[in-house]
């Protein structure tokens, strides 16, 4: 079983559930076999802390990639890319995101605490 959550046009899995590993390649199969009979757009699927994959997984979901790219837009989400077959690495647009700093997150939230009307100190 793999909780999801989906609308229309997209899936987005947190794939930090148990058994993720085993049960992933057949709804990945299921998806993307399946119809978009509402919108003629390809589908979205999402998938988060994909590090915690298999290395057999993550080459059977580089064979769904190759074989299901006209039907559906993958995105992935890893903490640490050397994590990654290089197979699977290759197929991928990489994009690092730093986190922000300190001064940063301070900026960030003042800005929503007066959009929003609330105060925080300053601890």
């Amino acid at each position: 079983v793999i909780y999801a959550i989906s609308s229309k046009i997209h899936c987005e899995i947190d794939l930090n559930q148990a058994n993720s590993d085993k049960a992933l390649i057949s709804f990945l199969d299921y998806y993307s076999t399946s119809k978009n009979i509402y919108l003629k757009v390809k589908k979205y699927i999402i998938l988060r802390n994909i590090e915690v994959l298999k290395i057999s997984t993550q080459n059977a979901l580089r064979k769904i990639i190759d074989t299901c790219s006209s039907k559906i837009i993958l995105m992935i989400t890893i903490n640490s890319i050397s994590r990654l077959i290089k197979p699977l690495r290759s197929r991928f647009l990489c994009i690092h995101i730093k986190s922000p700093t300190f001064e940063e997150s301070k900026k960030i939230i003042n800005n929503i605490s007066i959009n929003d009307k609330f105060i925080f100190e300053s601890k």
